[in-house]
């Protein structure tokens, strides 16, 4: 019977969080400036790439940057001026941040042998 093997994650966890901030930031404002304001499924779909990222280290770093990630999506697609008004939209985008952490901490927790 084996013991299973615990990876460590391909970027050490200290730079999570600041990996995710520092890239949340250009993906919110290459959408912003592409339009997404008026369709928001584009900065939601990149922010949702980002923390993928972000999950290559630890699952605090993702949560750290999903939070963010979808402050800066209410805040400046859907809000435009970087206040957060929880609108339906809001809920909505919210509602999607949550599967992608659990997918994404699901896949880094499987061993990568």
């Amino acid at each position: 019977m084996s013991t299973p093997h615990l990876s460590s994650p391909p970027v050490a966890g200290g730079f999570g969080f600041p990996m995710g901030f520092a890239s949340c930031i250009p993906a919110t404002l290459v959408t912003v400036a592409a339009g997404a304001t008026r369709g928001p499924a584009l900065s939601l779909a990149l922010l949702v790439v980002v923390i993928g990222v972000a999950t290559l280290t630890t699952a605090v770093a993702a949560v750290g940057t999903a939070t963010f990630a979808w402050a800066l999506h209410e805040g400046f697609v859907l809000g435009h001026h970087g206040d957060l008004i929880l609108t339906g939209r809001a809920w909505q985008s919210l509602a999607v941040l949550p599967y992608r952490l659990i997918g994404t901490m699901w896949w880094t927790s499987v061993d990568r042998r």
